[in-house]
């Protein structure tokens, strides 16, 4: 790793967080579960470059990241990038979107799949970053392996988990074309926006999960086939 471009996390849910305590508990109990399962995460030994809200597409942000010249650039949860970003580093970003592309685009993808309950469609893409949000050819996907009892915490977090220990085993192939590359059919899935997210979307979602997976539940996710 030879750098790192960190901007402020930016936290959408607050207004509705204090209006629901149903959210307010919802988003403290996945903070809980998130610190149980991957406890406190070192990043590598790298130059990092903090910046200030909306200046990840800054023409100097762009030449920092010219100047460490990076053979692959990872891209996890920064605001959209732009031309600057893609002219010069084409084909060479790649972006962890937290949903099955193209089934699940835009964002909070791994809430509603349970929300529509199709469960079988949680998971995370791994893809090209291009212009248009999420819809980049695709390296590889990931699908979390389900048991028995697993709820909506841990259902997302094994999704987070397997795709972050399989990451790496993409990143490798992509970079020495053992991997070929699927285009996204755009034509389906759904497009998710943020602002839908309430408390009665919330109380659906986790209605459809129950306190865990059921074994007939388990079997009838299995069942639904899908092509990925």
């Amino acid at each position: 790793m030879v750098g790192i471009v960190a901007e402020p996390k930016i936290n959408y849910y607050t207004n509705i967080r204090n209006q629901s305590k149903v959210v307010q508990k919802h988003f403290d109990h996945l903070k809980k579960c998130e610190q149980q399962f991957f406890g406190n995460v070192d990043f590598a030994k790298a130059e990092l470059l903090e910046l200030e809200r909306n200046r990840i597409n800054d023409t100097d942000v762009v030449d920092w990241a010219l100047q460490k010249k990076p053979d692959i650039i990872l891209l996890f949860g920064t605001a959209i990038l732009k031309e600057g970003w893609l002219h010069d580093f084409q084909n060479r970003i790649i972006n962890l979107h937290l949903g099955l592309s193209p089934y699940y685009r835009g964002s909070a993808t791994l809430f509603w799949p349970f929300y529509y309950d199709e469960i079988e469609y949680v998971g995370a893409t791994i893809h090209i970053a291009v212009a248009k949000v999420d819809a980049g050819d695709i390296i590889g996907r990931v699908r979390p392996n389900l048991e028995v009892g697993d709820d909506y915490y841990t259902i997302n977090l094994k999704t987070m988990k397997e795709t972050i220990d399989r990451m790496p085993m993409y990143i490798e192939d992509f970079f020495f074309n053992k991997i070929l590359l699927v285009k996204q059919d755009l034509t389906i899935g759904r497009r998710c926006r943020r602002s839908d997210f309430t408390e009665r979307t919330l109380n659906i979602a986790l209605q459809n999960v129950g306190n865990g997976l059921s074994k007939d539940k388990l079997q009838e996710i299995k069942k639904k086939k899908i092509n990925i």
